[in-house]
């Protein structure tokens, strides 16, 4: 059985959870659950700065990869599958 992927998106202002939606069906996983965070505190106790921003968590909330303004999606995958081991 595979781990269970978690997505938490950190919003602005000017974004809804449709946008949020609309993004990830274009990255290829609609349907996927996800948390939204539209405070600041997350944002603050992880450290981002600036959006958008992904960040890669362990299966015990540490933060092992914190995208760039260069970031592609396989960047992503490639750190996810990192963190799963």
């Amino acid at each position: 059985m595979g781990a269970a992927l978690v997505l938490i998106g950190l919003l602005d202002g000017n974004e809804s959870t449709e946008d949020a939606r609309v993004a990830l069906a274009s990255w290829g996983v609609p349907g996927a659950s996800f948390l939204v965070d539209s405070g600041d505190a997350s944002r603050r106790e992880a450290g981002v700065r600036s959006l958008p921003t992904t960040l890669v968590l362990d299966a015990h909330g540490v933060v092992r990869w914190v995208s760039s303004a260069d970031s592609r999606a396989s960047d992503v995958v490639a750190a996810a599958q990192a963190a799963s081991h």
